[in-house]
C-alpha cells in the first residue's frame, strides 16, 4: 500500500546507515593541485542564532529549525536532509569553519562567495563572515554577494511581509562601499586582475545602478583601491547585459533563469495540499549546456540540487532526477565553457551552493550521499587537469610502457576468472596477432602468471569495482587511442548471474565475434569507410524498445549534449551485451567526455540503470551520429546489415512493455535503403 511505501521510505532514511549512493571521504587530495579553473561555491552564514532571527521565528532559531522540520510530499521525495560529517553545526564555533575550508580544499573549491547581509547600515548574519577573516588558522579565499533583497516571511524578497527592508538610496552607496573597504583588502578576498570582485544579488533593483557603480569605483579610486569588479547576478527574470547597469558582468543563478515545464506528472503526490512546483533536475541540466553565448561576460554556474521543502513546505519549488553523477556532467560542461571563452583570472565557475540545506543546495557530506557531491566535484576537476594528481591508492589505471606489435587491439575486462580458459580458447583464433589489454577489479584475487604464461606481453590494469566492464574501457581506450590501432575488439567475461542463461548469452557473443570463420570478413568490413561496429548477429537491439529504466535514456542524453551530438526522440541501434569490434574513429567522442571510474556508481548487483547500462547504449549513438554503421556477424562469418528495428525477441532481455505499446516514434535516418538483411561480406 501508498502508506507501508512511505513508512518504509521514512524508516530507511531514520536508519542513517550507508546505501549505495553513499561515497566516503576520500585519500585523493587537491589541496596542492594546478586546477584548470577557479570554483566558487555560494555560502550561506545562518547557522547560528540572532536576536532578529528569535523575534521573527521563535528563540534559538536556525536555518537547521527549518530542514529538520521537513517532511516528504511525495513517494521517493529525499527530505528530511540530514548532515553528515559536519552535523548540525554551528557557525560560531571556530572548528566548523575550518572543517568547511578543509573539506572545501580537498576537493578543489577554490574560495567561498558569502552571502552579505546589509540593509540600511544594519548588518545581519555577521559574525561568521568576521570569524572567517579574523581567524588566523583559516588561510581560504573568498568574496562577498550582496543580497539586496527585503527580507520577507515567506522567504523571497518580495514586497509581502516584509521582516527588514532594503533601502537603496545614493547615500546608502557609500555607507556600504565603506564597510566593504574591510573586506576588499583582505588578503584573501577573491580579484579579477587585481580588482575585489563583489556580486550584487538585484543589481537591476537598485534605484540607480549606473549611479551606484560609479560611486563605489570613484570611492575606491579616491582610497587608492582598485576599483571593484561588479558582477550582477541572473536573478527574478534579469538577462540583460550588465554593461547597461555598469556592471562588468553577470553571474547564473540556478534555479534562475532555468526555462522547463514542469514534471508534477511523474510523483505519488503524498499531500493532497501540495501546490509547488516540481521540475526535472535532468531538464535543468539540459537547458543549461545548451545556452548560447551572450555577448557579455557571463559566469557559469551549477547548483548541487534543488528542494526548498524546509522553507515553503506545500508550496515548495523542487528538481526531481538530481544526484552527484548528472551534477558533474553538468559542471563538467560548464568547465569545459568556461576554458573555452575566458581566460586568466576570469576563468571562474560558481556552485549553488556549499551550504544551502532549507534549499537542497549543498556540497557538504549528508547522510544519504556522504562525500559524493565533493567527490563529483574533484572528478571534474582531475578531468580538466593536465598535471598527474597524487593518490594514495593504486586503483587507477595509468599509463604504462606500450610498444605497439600490432594493428589490432583487444581490450578485455577479466572479472570471473573461471572464463579465462574459455577466453584463451576465442583468442587463439587471433593467432598472436594483437596487442593485450587486460583490466581486473581489485577484488579479484588474480596471480598474473596465470595470464602471462600464456600472453607474456599482456599488459594489466587494476581498477575500483565499479562501472563493469565500461569505465575500465574507457580509460584503456583513452590511453591507447593515440596509438593509431586499425581494429580494437572489446570483450568481458560475461555471465549475467542474474540471469540462468548468463553463461549461454556469453558463449553467443565470444562465439560470433571470435569465431574462427569471421575474423578475415570482420576486419574487411571495418575497412569500409562507412562501418565503425561489427557486433554478434542478433545482439543489436532498437534503443526505443529497451531503454528499460528511465534514467538510461536520461543519461543517454545528458551524455550525448555533453559529446556535442543531438539526440533525438527516435531509434538508434546498440550492442546488447557489449562485446564488439569497432574502428577507433567511431567511438572517438566518447573520448571528449569527462568520465573516470569515480563517477560510476559502486558494484551492488544492480540489474540495470546505472552510467555504465546508459554508456551500452549511448555508443550505439554515438556510433551513428559520428556517420558509421553497426553490422553484424553469425558464427558462420557472414557479415550483414543490422536487421534491428522490428527486434522485439530478444532472447536474453525483455523490451520495455510501455514503450512497446506506443511505438509512435519516428527513426533516426541512417543513410540506408532498407532495413532488410544485406549481405556485407
Amino acid at each position: 500500500s501508498l502508506y507501508y511505501r512511505f513508512y518504509e521510505q521514512v524508516e530507511t532514511a531514520a536508519q542513517n546507515s550507508k546505501g549505495p549512493d553513499y561515497v566516503d571521504l576520500s585519500e585523493t587530495d587537491l589541496s596542492n593541485a594546478e586546477l584548470p579553473v577557479k570554483l566558487i561555491a555560494f555560502y550561506l552564514p545562518q547557522f547560528h542564532p540572532i536576536p532578529e532571527n528569535d523575534l521573527w521565528w521563535g528563540k534559538g532559531f536556525t536555518e537547521w529549525t527549518n530542514v529538520s522540520n521537513a517532511i516528504p510530499q511525495f513517494l521517493g521525495h529525499y527530505q528530511p536532509r540530514l548532515p553528515g560529517e559536519l552535523g548540525f553545526y554551528d557557525l560560531r564555533v571556530p572548528e566548523v569553519q575550518q572543517r568547511q575550508v578543509e573539506l572545501a580544499r580537498k576537493y578543489g573549491i577554490y574560495g567561498f562567495c558569502f552571502y552579505y547581509y546589509w540593509f540600511d547600515g544594519k548588518r545581519l548574519l555577521e559574525r561568521p563572515l568576521n570569524q572567517f577573516v579574523s581567524n588566523p588558522n583559516i588561510n581560504f579565499p573568498f568574496c562577498l554577494c550582496w543580497a539586496n533583497e527585503n527580507w520577507t516571511r515567506r522567504w523571497d524578497g518580495l514586497e509581502n511581509e516584509i521582516l527588514i527592508a532594503q533601502v537603496h538610496s545614493e547615500e546608502n552607496d557609500y555607507r556600504i562601499i565603506q564597510d566593504l573597504e574591510l573586506y576588499f583588502t583582505h588578503p584573501n578576498y577573491i580579484r579579477i586582475e587585481g580588482r575585489p570582485l563583489l556580486i550584487v544579488y538585484r543589481a537591476h533593483s537598485l534605484a540607480d545602478p549606473i549611479g551606484t557603480a560609479h560611486r563605489w569605483r570613484q570611492y575606491c579610486r579616491e582610497k587608492g583601491l582598485p576599483e571593484p569588479y561588479l558582477v550582477a547576478a541572473q536573478t527574478f527574470g534579469f538577462e540583460d547585459d550588465p554593461r547597461n547597469l555598469g556592471f562588468d558582468a553577470a553571474v547564473e543563478f540556478p534555479p534562475h533563469g532555468i526555462v522547463i515545464p514542469e514534471s508534477k506528472n511523474l510523483v505519488n503526490l503524498l499531500n493532497p495540499k501540495f501546490s509547488g512546483k516540481i521540475y526535472d533536475y535532468i531538464e535543468a541540466v539540459k537547458y543549461s549546456v545548451k545556452k548560447q553565448v551572450p555577448n557579455f561576460k557571463l559566469f557559469r554556474t551549477a547548483m548541487t540540487s534543488w528542494d526548498n521543502t524546509p522553507r515553503k513546505l506545500d508550496q515548495a519549488h523542487l528538481f526531481l532526477n538530481s544526484g552527484p553523477f548528472v551534477y558533474s556532467m553538468w559542471l563538467s560542461s560548464l568547465v569545459r565553457h568556461t576554458l573555452q571563452h575566458f581566460s586568466n583570472d576570469e576563468r571562474l565557475v560558481f556552485i549553488n551552493a556549499w551550504n544551502e540545506w532549507a534549499e537542497g543546495a549543498y556540497l557538504e557530506p549528508d547522510r544519504k550521499y556522504g562525500y559524493a557531491y565533493l567527490q563529483s566535484t574533484a572528478n571534474v576537476l582531475r578531468a580538466f587537469t593536465k598535471h598527474t594528481l597524487q593518490r594514495n591508492d593504486k586503483k587507477s589505471i595509468q599509463k604504462k610502457f606500450l610498444k605497439k606489435t600490432s594493428d589490432t587491439a583487444v581490450i578485455l575486462h577479466l572479472y570471473y576468472l573461471e572464463m579465462w580458459d574459455e577466453i584463451c580458447s576465442y583468442l587463439e583464433n587471433l593467432n598472436n596477432e594483437f596487442d593485450f589489454f587486460i583490466t581486473v577489479p581489485d577484488t579479484v584475487h588474480l596471480r598474473e602468471e596465470l595470464i602471462l604464461s600464456r600472453f607474456p606481453n599482456a599488459q594489466i590494469f587494476y581498477c575500483e569495482n565499479r562501472g563493469r566492464d565500461i569505465a575500465p574501457f574507457i580509460k584503456v581506450l583513452r590511453m591507447i587511442y593515440p596509438e593509431n590501432y586499425r581494429y580494437i575488439l572489446k570483450i568481458h567475461t560475461k555471465r549475467s548471474l542474474h540471469r540462468q542463461d548468463g553463461f549461454t548469452w556469453s558463449q553467443d557473443l565470444l562465439g560470433k565475434i571470435l569465431g574462427s570463420y569471421g575474423l578475415v570478413n570482420i576486419k574487411k568490413a571495418l575497412d569500409q569507410e562507412d562501418i565503425g561496429v561489427v557486433a554478434p548477429e542478433g545482439h543489436v537491439l532498437p534503443s526505443h524498445l529497451y531503454w528499460h529504466m528511465r534514467n538510461n535514456k536520461e543519461n543517454v542524453e545528458i551524455l550525448a549534449s555533453l559529446a556535442g551530438i543531438s539526440f533525438e526522440e527516435g531509434i538508434f541501434p546498440f550492442v546488447a551485451g557489449s562485446m564488439f569490434w569497432f574502428k577507433p574513429k567511431a567511438l572517438e567522442a566518447l573520448l571528449s567526455i569527462d568520465i573516470n571510474e569515480d563517477d560510476f556508481e559502486f558494484e551492488n548487483n544492480q540489474i540495470d540503470g546505472t552510467l555504465a547500462h546508459a554508456i551500452e547504449r549511448f555508443l550505439g549513438l554515438l556510433v551513428i551520429r559520428n556517420g558509421y554503421r553497426i553490422v553484424e556477424v553469425s558464427k558462420d562469418g557472414i557479415v550483414t546489415e543490422a536487421n534491428y528495428l522490428e527486434r522485439k525477441n530478444y532472447p536474453f532481455a525483455m523490451p520495455t512493455t510501455d514503450i512497446i505499446s506506443s511505438i509512435g516514434i519516428l527513426s533516426i535516418k541512417f543513410n540506408r535503403s532498407d532495413q532488410g538483411v544485406k549481405r556485407i561480406m
